[in-house]
């Protein structure tokens, strides 16, 4: 009798400390759920990706750099901007979030009409370390820079307008490729609109006539257009603008 009591006292024993043990892992695991992750490049927690996209930081704070060594006069009216682009088709960038991380740190990267990519300031000490990451795999996303060519907040965009815009935005591009490859950068001869939905583009001649363009994603202006004056008026959907670029005319399609 008394051996089968010390049994029976073994095993609930046994069954106390299987329990105890259970409940213990499991409030552990309530907590590791109710604690927010660290915000790092090696978390799964950072945007539910355990292998996200990610990019330096630094480089496009050294191109932004580069560029910002231009006069004030010669940046006038141009802008180096960064957009988000899929490396391959089926990727959906429709819930693309982006941030900056810098070791438990992080600031959130606005991202405007057409993938445009607005990097934030951040202290020049986590510069060098800081990365770019998105909530998308890796290989699924890349992140281009361009020279665009910025219309007037108020007021009609004009042909002269875009003919200046284009001239500082070759300077603009030479900066930012640097003196070797600066010499690549062709003169432009047209401006490029990029829109979200096929637009299409008219611009008023002397003569009160018109010149237009077929609807397109992507429209050419030639900034020789015959019959044109430098007032000319371009009446262009603002609202569905992505960027205008300099570009070579190679006339009509």
């Amino acid at each position: 009798m008394d051996e089968e009591v010390s049994m029976n006292q073994a095993r609930t024993l046994a069954l106390s400390i299987l329990v105890i043990a259970t409940a213990l892992q499991s409030a552990r695991a309530d907590d590791a759920l109710d604690t927010p992750a660290v915000r790092t490049l090696d978390s799964v927690a950072v945007n539910g990706i355990r292998h996200p996209q990610e990019f330096e930081y630094s480089d496009g704070a050294r191109l932004l750099e580069r560029f910002d060594r231009l006069e004030p006069a010669r940046r006038d009216g141009i802008r180096l901007a960064f957009y988000a682009r899929p490396t391959h088709e089926g990727v959906d960038l429709g819930g693309l979030e982006l941030e900056v991380v810098a070791g438990d740190v992080s600031w959130p990267v606005e991202l405007l009409n057409g993938g445009r990519v607005v990097l934030p300031s951040i202290p020049t000490q986590e510069v060098k370390n800081a990365k770019v990451i998105a909530n998308v795999p890796e290989h699924a996303l890349s992140i281009i820079y361009k020279v665009d060519l910025v219309p007037p907040a108020e007021g009609a965009l004009t042909l002269g307008d875009l003919r200046e815009r284009a001239a500082r935005a070759r300077e603009g591009w030479k900066a930012v490729y640097g003196k070797v490859a600066a010499i690549t950068v062709p003169v432009f001869t047209c401006a490029e609109f990029e829109f979200t939905a096929p637009r299409a583009i008219t611009v008023m001649l002397s003569d009160h006539s018109r010149w237009s363009s077929k609807s397109a994603f992507k429209v050419q202006v030639p900034l020789d257009l015959p019959g044109a004056t430098s007032g000319a008026e371009i009446d262009f959907d603002r609202d569905s603008l992505v960027r205008i670029g300099g570009c070579k005319w190679k006339g009509r399609e």
